[in-house]
């Protein structure tokens, strides 16, 4: 019985931080970012237009909320392909637009592959990661 009830915690600890982002981010807040690491935020991302095409540019829609009560200093983004070590040709900026709610312009997948976006949230000086794969076809 103590083996069972220590899985149903592990369980109850690995699913809290979704639990955690569903009572902070509203539920049409977009495709959920997965956290690297222990979870102090939570983030989603609409990507327009959907689906993206290679060589089209794109605005990325986020919304980002706190998960222990800390304030966001700054945001930063980018993508990357993992199997080909490289990231974009352009650097996208990002623009708050109150709520929770910030808009990423500047992004364009110059191939097809699996790509990573990657935000990364600043509170205490200190980046959380973010991160969300798509497949460009």
């Amino acid at each position: 019985m103590n083996r069972l009830a220590g899985l149903a915690a592990a369980c109850a600890l690995a699913l809290w931080p979704l639990a955690a982002a569903a009572t902070c981010l509203p539920p049409d807040a977009g495709q959920p970012m997965t956290a690297a690491g222990a979870a102090r935020f939570a983030a989603a991302l609409r990507m327009n237009p959907s689906p993206v095409k290679v060589g089209t540019p794109f605005v990325v829609d986020l919304r980002v909320c706190a998960l222990d009560g800390a304030k966001v200093e700054r945001l930063a983004i980018d993508a990357t392909m993992p199997a080909h070590r490289h990231g974009m040709n352009y650097k996208p900026k990002i623009t708050a637009q109150g709520d929770g709610r910030h808009e990423a312009r500047g992004f364009l997948f110059h191939m097809p592959g699996w790509w990573e976006i990657t935000l990364s949230v600043y509170a205490d000086g200190k980046p959380s990661h973010l991160t969300y794969g798509v497949e460009i076809k």
